[in-house]
C-alpha cells in the first residue's frame, strides 16, 4: 500500500514522545502560522508600518498569519502588492486617523520612530493599543507599549516565530516566568474593572505577597497553581496569616466595601456585547442557534456577554426576550435616535428606511458596551443581523465615579492650526464626542474610535440633551463647536438645559475658549477692530427681529465698527438690508466697510469698499460683514484703526 506520497519513519520518532501521533498537530505546537500558544495567541487586527523597502518586504512577510491586516510603506520606493503608499508628510495624520481602529501597530524599522509618533497619541494604558517595533531584518520584536491587556507581548513572540528573531520581552511579570493578573484577564477576554489597581496587585506578585484570589477554581489552575502566594480564598484563611490589607483578586466575585483601605483588582468575565437585529416575530430557535453559531464561531462562551441589546422597536421582540431569558444576561434597547448618532463599521440605507436608523446591531452592541466593535454585523439565516462589541476596561471606575462632565470647546475655522493646544488635549481625552455633523468633519481623523453624538441642522436641543444624558451616565464628553462656543453656540444652551432640569444637576460644565470668526475676519482684513467693537446677530430664529433692529439702530449711533454674524440666507435678506440702511442713515454711504467670506479656511475671500458699493448678493450664511465707525481707515486692500499712540506721544 506504500505509494508516491508516504512518508516512512524508522526508530522512535514518534514513541519517544508517547503520542500516536505527529507533533506537527499538537496542540502547543506552533510555528507561527498557527495562532494555538497560549503566550502567541493575537486574534486582534494589526497596522505594519514600514520605513524602508527591505521594511516593507519584511512586514508582508510576517504578516501574512495574521488575519485583519493593513501594512503601509512611509518610503519612497516602488509600488509593491499588498503595501499602501503613504506620503511621508502624511503619516502622522494617517496614524492619528487610525490610531484606534487597529488593535496593534507594527512599526518596522527604528525603535525612536515608534515611541515619536505614538508619544502625542497615548491616553491610558487600560485604552491604547499595542505598539511594537520590528528591526528591518525581523531579528528583534520589542513590544513598546500594552503588552499585556493589548495583547504586544503575546504578538511580539508569534511574530519572532515567523520572523525567525527574538521578541524582547521587558514585563518583570514575563521575564519571570509569572503571569501578570491583567495578561490572564486578556488571555481570557476579561475586562479589568478597576485598571489602576494593576500595577499594585502585579507589584505584590513580584515581591512574593499574600495575594488571596476569589473567583474560579479552573482559572486559578490555569495561572497561579504554582504560585505558593497566591492563594484561593477559601483556603487562605488556614494557609496564611490574613490581614485587614491583605492584596486581593476578585475574579466574578464581588469585592467588600473596603473603604478604599485593602488592594482589590475586580476582573468580569462577561466583557461582550451582543447586538441584536431581526424581522418582526422572528422565529425564538431560529436565533437562539444564529446567535450560538455566531458566538461559537468568535470563541465566544454566552457566560462571557454582559448583556443583549437592540432598538426599541424590539422591545417586545418574543425571540429576543426568550433568548435573554433562557441565558440569564439582560437585555438593553435604544431609540432610534441614540443608535443613529453613534459612527459605526457598516451603515445601511436600507436598515434607516424601516427603523429610522442606520444600525441596530452594531450601533446598540457598543451603546450597551460602552466600548467598540470587536465583530461587525454579520447576516445569519436572512433574519438575523448579529454584532459584537467588547467592553472597555475600567467599567466599574466609570459607574463609581457618578457623572462625568461636559467640556465645550471651540474649533475656531476648524483648521487644525486654529486649534487651541487645551481643546485639542480636550478631545485627545474624552470618551464621547458630540458636534454639528459638518464640525464634526473637520476633526474626524482626531476622534476615531470614540462614542458619537452627531445631529444636523436644527438639532442642537437633541445634541445637547444627548451630551448631558451621557455625561451623566459617566462619560467625559467634548461638546465642540465653530468659533468660540461662549458666542452664538451650544455653551449657554447646554447651562440653560442644566439649570432648567434638576437631573442634569449632578453634570459639570466647562468651556474652553476658541477663535471666534470676529477674530479671525478682522486679522485678515488688517486691524479694524483697534478700539472695541459691537458684535450682532442678523438671525431671527431665536432673537426677535423687533430686537435686532433695535441693537442695530443704538450701535449705528455709536462709534464703534460693528460685526454681523449671520447676515443673510437663502430665505432670509430683509434684515441685512435693513442694517446697510440704517448705518448709511446714520453714517453715511462713504462709511467704509468690508466682508470676509469663509473666514480661515482654505476658500477664504474678502471684499473691502463702502456701504454705497456694497455688492448685497455676494453675501451668505458663510459671510461675515464688518461696517466700519468713524476711526476706520482704507489702505488697499487693508483697514485699521489708529491707536492713539502718535497723537499722545508723538510718534511719527
Amino acid at each position: 500500500g506504500i505509494g508516491r506520497q508516504a512518508l516512512i519513519l524508522v526508530g522512535d520518532a514518534i514513541g519517544a514522545h508517547d503520542c500516536g501521533q505527529s507533533l506537527l498537530y499538537h496542540g502547543q505546537f506552533s510555528h507561527g502560522y498557527r495562532n494555538e500558544k497560549e503566550d502567541e495567541r493575537f486574534n486582534g487586527s494589526c497596522a505594519f508600518y514600514a520605513f524602508t523597502a527591505k521594511g516593507a518586504r519584511k512586514a508582508a512577510e510576517i504578516s501574512q498569519s495574521l488575519g485583519k491586516t493593513v501594512i503601509y510603506s512611509v518610503c519612497r520606493n516602488e509600488e509593491e502588492e499588498g503595501v499602501n503608499r503613504v506620503k511621508p508628510e502624511d503619516f502622522d495624520q494617517l496614524l492619528a486617523r487610525q490610531w484606534n481602529q487597529f488593535d496593534a501597530h507594527v512599526f518596522v524599522g527604528a525603535t525612536g520612530i515608534a515611541i515619536r509618533k505614538t508619544a502625542p497619541l497615548l491616553r491610558d494604558k487600560a485604552t491604547d493599543p499595542a505598539v511594537l517595533s520590528c528591526s528591518e531584518s525581523g531579528s528583534h520584536l520589542i513590544p513598546l507599549l500594552s503588552g499585556h491587556l493589548g495583547g504586544g507581548n503575546r504578538l511580539a513572540r508569534r511574530l519572532a516565530r515567523i520572523s525567525g528573531g527574538e521578541a524582547v520581552i521587558t514585563t518583570a511579570t514575563d521575564t519571570r516566568g509569572m503571569t501578570a493578573f491583567d495578561e490572564a484577564a486578556a488571555r481570557e477576554k476579561a475586562c479589568v474593572l478597576n485598571p489602576d489597581a494593576i500595577k499594585t496587585l502585579n507589584a505584590a506578585l513580584l515581591a512574593g505577597d499574600t495575594i488571596l484570589f476569589h473567583g474560579p477554581q479552573e482559572i486559578y489552575e490555569r495561572y497561579w497553581k504554582d504560585c505558593p502566594k497566591v492563594i484561593p480564598a477559601e483556603t487562605g484563611g488556614k494557609d496564611t496569616t490574613e490581614t485587614p490589607d491583605t492584596p486581593a483578586v476578585y475574579w466574578d466575585a464581588v469585592p467588600p466595601e473596603t473603604g478604599g483601605e485593602t488592594p482589590v483588582l475586580s476582573i468580569r468575565s462577561a466583557s461582550f456585547v451582543l447586538g441584536i437585529g431581526c424581522k418582526k416575530g422572528t422565529d425564538p430557535d431560529l436565533l437562539k442557534q444564529s446567535a450560538e453559531e455566531f458566538l461559537h464561531r468568535e470563541g465566544i462562551s454566552r457566560t462571557q456577554l454582559k448583556a443583549l441589546a437592540s432598538c426599541t422597536l424590539k422591545e417586545q421582540e418574543s425571540a429576543i426576550l426568550a433568548l435573554a431569558e433562557q441565558w440569564g444576561v439582560p437585555f438593553q434597547v435604544f431609540t432610534p435616535a441614540q443608535l443613529d448618532s453613534v459612527e459605526i463599521p457598516t451603515p445601511s440605507d436600507a436598515v434607516f428606511e424601516k427603523t429610522g436608523t442606520h444600525s441596530v446591531s452594531e450601533a446598540s452592541a457598543i451603546l450597551a458596551s460602552g466600548g467598540k466593535i470587536s465583530t461587525p454585523k454579520t447576516v445569519c439565516g436572512g433574519n438575523v443581523t448579529l454584532a459584537l462589541a467588547t467592553c472597555p476596561h475600567g467599567s466599574r471606575n466609570k459607574a463609581r465615579q457618578g457623572a462625568g462632565n461636559v467640556i465645550v470647546i471651540g474649533l475656531g475655522s476648524g483648521s487644525p492650526g486654529q486649534l487651541t493646544p487645551e481643546a485639542a488635549a480636550a478631545m485627545e481625552q474624552c470618551t464621547c464626542i458630540a458636534g454639528y455633523t459638518k464640525y464634526l468633519d473637520f476633526i474626524r481623523e482626531r476622534i476615531h474610535g470614540k462614542k458619537m453624538i452627531q445631529t444636523g441642522m436644527m438639532g442642537e436641543v437633541p445634541r445637547c440633551t444627548a451630551a448631558l444624558e451621557a455625561a451623566l451616565n459617566g462619560e467625559n464628553v467634548c461638546m465642540v463647536c465653530s468659533g468660540d462656543p461662549g458666542i452664538l453656540a451650544m455653551a449657554g444652551l447646554l447651562y440653560e438645559m442644566r439649570k432648567e432640569n434638576e437631573r442634569f444637576s449632578p453634570v459639570r460644565i466647562e468651556v474652553l475658549p476658541g477663535i471666534t470668526a470676529a477674530s479671525i475676519s478682522a486679522s485678515a482684513l488688517g486691524a479694524p477692530l483697534q478700539n472695541g467693537f459691537c458684535l450682532l446677530s442678523l438671525s431671527d430664529l431665536l432673537v426677535p427681529a423687533e430686537e435686532i433692529r433695535a441693537n442695530l439702530e443704538q450701535s449705528a449711533g455709536t462709534a464703534l465698527p460693528v460685526v454681523l454674524y449671520n447676515p443673510a440666507g437663502r430665505k432670509r435678506r430683509h434684515l441685512l438690508e435693513e442694517a446697510l440702511r440704517i448705518f448709511r442713515n446714520q453714517r453715511g454711504g462713504k462709511n467704509l466697510c468690508a466682508y470676509v467670506k469663509h473666514a480661515g479656511r482654505p476658500a477664504q475671500r474678502k471684499w473691502v469698499g463702502t456701504l454705497d458699493e456694497f455688492p448685497l448678493e455676494d453675501v451668505d450664511m458663510s459671510t461675515l460683514v464688518l461696517l466700519g465707525g468713524p476711526r476706520t481707515i482704507r489702505d488697499g486692500d487693508v483697514l485699521f484703526e489708529r491707536r492713539g499712540y502718535a497723537d499722545k506721544y508723538g510718534i511719527s
